[in-house]
C-alpha cells in the first residue's frame, strides 16, 4: 500500500484524468471533416517522435508533420496550430470535468499540496478555462510539447520538481495512461494513481484524506 502521508505535491495529467474524453474524439472528427486524413494521422505522427528530444515546441510540430504527412508537412502543421487546436479547445466544456473536481483540488490545496499540471498537448490553461478549472489552483503548468517533447519523457517532469522545489520521491503523479505518465513516475521514482474512471477519481482524493 501506498505511503500517501509522503506526498508533498500532485502533477496531474490532463485529457482522460482531470476530464472524462470519452466524447472528445467523435467530436474532434466532426470538427475536422474536411481533415480526417490529417485527424487520423495524428496520434500516429506524435508517437513517431514520442522518445525523441527536440529545441522547443516548434521544431517538434514541424517533425511531427513531417512524418504525418511527407507530402505536405506544411499543410498538416497548419491544420494542427490553426484548426486542430481551436477545435480541441471549443469542444471543452465543464460538464466534462470529474465530478467535484474544483472543490476537491482546492480541498487538497488547503492540506498545503502543491499542485501542477502536465500535459502532453500544448495549451493548457486555455483548455483548464474552457473545463471551467480554476488556473489558480496549480502552481505550475506546462506541457511536454511545449517544452520540445512528449511524454514519457522527464524533462517536463523535472522542471516541475524544481519549480515546486520538491523530491521526486514526494510527489504523486495522476493520469490515465501507465505507459506515458506510470512509466515517467517509475523512471522519476514518484509515485502513481491510475485515473480511469470517477471511481479511481474519488478515491485518489479519499487516500489523500485519509493520510492527513
Amino acid at each position: 500500500m501506498k505511503d500517501w502521508s509522503r506526498f508533498k505535491g500532485i502533477i496531474f495529467d490532463l485529457d482522460g484524468t482531470l476530464y472524462e474524453s470519452r466524447w472528445l474524439k467523435p467530436q474532434l472528427i466532426q470538427r475536422n471533416l474536411f481533415f480526417l486524413p490529417f485527424l487520423m494521422r495524428l496520434e500516429w505522427g506524435r508517437d513517431a517522435v514520442r522518445f525523441a528530444s527536440f529545441p522547443d515546441q516548434k521544431s517538434l510540430v514541424a517533425e511531427a508533420s513531417r512524418v504525418s504527412s511527407p507530402r505536405n508537412p506544411e499543410a498538416f502543421r497548419t491544420w494542427y496550430e490553426k484548426k486542430f487546436y481551436p477545435g480541441f479547445i471549443s469542444i471543452l466544456k465543464p460538464k466534462m470535468v470529474r465530478p467535484g473536481a474544483g472543490a476537491l483540488l482546492r480541498k487538497v490545496k488547503d492540506q498545503g499540496i502543491k499542485l501542477a499540471v502536465c500535459s502532453d498537448y500544448g495549451f493548457v490553461s486555455e483548455r483548464l478555462e474552457a473545463l471551467g478549472i480554476d488556473i489558480n489552483l496549480f502552481d505550475v503548468m506546462t506541457s511536454a510539447e511545449e517544452n520540445g517533447h512528449l511524454k514519457p519523457q522527464l524533462f517536463s517532469y523535472l522542471k516541475i520538481l524544481n519549480e515546486l522545489d520538491l523530491d521526486a520521491d514526494q510527489i504523486l503523479i495522476v493520469g490515465d495512461r501507465v505507459e506515458t505518465d506510470g512509466r515517467a513516475a517509475k523512471d522519476l521514482g514518484a509515485g502513481f494513481h491510475t485515473v480511469r474512471s470517477n471511481e479511481d477519481w474519488s478515491l485518489l482524493f479519499k487516500m489523500l484524506e485519509m493520510s492527513r
